[in-house]
C-alpha cells in the first residue's frame, strides 16, 4: 500500500466497518485523526490505520472499549512489531482460557455419558470448576522477573562465558548438542520442532537443516527478534510454557534449554500438561536445565557451596527430578536423565 492518507469513507471500506463506528472510536478517544485545514475533513494516516486494526482485534476478543483505551495509553511510540506482539499475547491468553473451558466441559460431558447420574455430574462440575479456576490463576500468574527483553542485548555473550559464580553455561554447547541429538533420534520425516524459551535461537537453529518446521517460542519480544535476525527461516511464536499457541498434538518434538527452572513446582506440572496437549502420540520432550536428582542431592550441593552460590540456587526453582518425575509417571509416561555436570541435567520424556 503506497497511499499515505485516507478519508473516513476509504477507511470504513478498507476495514468493512461503518463511518459511524470510526466516529464512535474517535469520540471515545481511541483514535485522533488529523483534520484537513482546507475543508475540516478527517484525514487518517497509516499509523491511524494500525491503531484501528488493533482496536478491531481487541473488539473481536470482546474487550470493552474503556479497557482498550487503557491498553492504548502510551503506546504511540511502540514499534509496529511491538504492537503486533502485544496483540498476540492477548489473543493467546484468550485462546488458552477458551481451551481450558472447553476441556472442562468435555470432561463433564464424558463423565455424564459414563455415569448417567445428575448427582455425579453435579460433583464433576464443582470439581472441574475448582480445577479450572486454579489452572487459570496459575497459568496467568507467571511473571518475567528476570527482564529477558533487557538480557537479550548481552545474551549471547553471557552463554559463551563462565563468569557467573555457578558457571551455569560452562557446558552450554555440550548441553545443546545432547538435547539436539536426543530429540533427533527416530524422529519422523519433516518434523515440527518446538523450542520453548528459544532465546537467541542457538538450539532451534540446529534443526533448521533437517527439513524441519522449527518454531521458536519465547515470552520476550526482544529475544524473538534477536533469534529471527540471526536465523531468518526460524518461525516465531509469542508465549510461554503455560500457554503454548499450538493445536492439540501438532508438534513432533519439544525441546528446551536453560528455561524450565523459571517455573515453580506446580507450574512445572501445568507446563507438562500443556506440552502433552500439543505433542503428538509418538513425540518426545527433551529438557536441558539446572536440576537435582532429589532433595538429598540438593542439600548436599548447597552444603558444599559458597554463600554466593547458595543464594543463586535458592533464588531459582531448580527441578527436583524425583518429584517432577513422579508427576510424569502419574500421567503414564516414562522419563530418563543424563547428568552433564553438578547442576545441569538432560531430561527426556517419551510420549508414546
Amino acid at each position: 500500500m503506497t497511499k499515505k492518507s485516507f478519508n473516513i469513507k476509504e477507511v470504513a471500506k478498507l476495514y468493512n466497518i461503518s463511518s459511524n463506528k470510526l466516529r464512535f472510536y474517535e469520540k471515545k478517544g481511541l483514535i485522533k485523526p488529523k483534520r484537513d485545514p482546507g475543508n475540516g475533513y478527517r484525514v487518517y494516516d497509516r499509523k491511524d490505520l494500525v491503531k484501528i486494526q488493533i482496536i478491531l482485534t481487541y473488539r473481536l476478543l470482546e474487550i470493552p472499549v474503556e479497557t482498550i483505551k487503557g491498553l492504548l495509553v502510551g503506546k504511540e511510540e511502540d514499534s509496529i512489531i511491538d504492537q503486533v506482539f502485544a496483540q498476540l499475547g492477548l489473543v493467546n491468553d484468550r485462546i488458552h482460557k477458551y481451551k481450558s473451558i472447553q476441556t472442562t466441559l468435555n470432561t463433564i460431558v464424558d463423565s455424564y455419558v459414563v455415569n448417567h447420574s445428575n448427582e455425579v455430574i453435579l460433583n464433576q462440575i464443582i470439581e472441574s470448576g475448582t480445577k479450572l479456576g486454579e489452572d487459570l490463576v496459575h497459568s496467568n500468574g507467571w511473571v518475567d522477573t528476570w527482564n529477558f527483553d533487557k538480557w537479550s542485548e548481552t545474551y549471547d555473550i553471557s552463554v559463551t562465558g563462565t563468569s557467573d559464580d555457578l558457571n551455569l553455561f560452562e557446558n552450554y554447547t555440550q548441553v545443546l548438542d545432547q538435547v539436539h541429538t536426543l530429540a533427533s533420534i527416530d524422529c519422523e520425516p519433516n518434523p515440527v520442532i518446538l523450542d520453548i524459551g528459544v532465546g537467541s535461537g542457538a538450539l532451534a537453529s540446529m534443526f533448521l537443516d533437517q527439513s524441519s518446521r522449527v518454531y521458536g517460542l519465547d515470552q520476550s519480544r526482544r529475544m524473538l527478534l534477536l533469534a529471527k535476525k540471526k536465523y531468518p527461516s526460524l518461525k516465531l511464536r509469542v508465549g510461554d510454557f503455560l500457554k503454548l499457541p499450538f493445536e492439540n498434538h501438532s508438534v513432533n518434538r519439544i525441546v528446551s534449554t536453560y528455561a524450565f527452572h523459571h517455573l515453580k513446582d506446580y507450574e512445572k506440572n501445568l507446563a507438562f500438561d500443556e506440552m502433552l496437549r500439543v505433542i503428538n502420540r509418538r513425540g518426545r520432550i527433551v529438557i536441558g536445565d539446572m536440576m537435582f536428582a532429589n532433595t538429598q542431592a540438593r542439600e548436599k550441593y548447597l552444603s558444599e557451596s559458597s554463600e554466593e552460590s547458595r543464594l543463586s540456587v535458592e533464588d531459582e526453582y531448580y527441578t527436583d527430578i524425583q518429584t517432577f518425575g513422579a508427576y510424569v509417571n502419574s500421567k503414564g509416561f516414562k522419563y530418563s536423565t543424563q547428568q552433564v555436570d553438578p547442576l545441569m541435567h538432560i531430561l527426556t520424556i517419551e510420549c508414546s
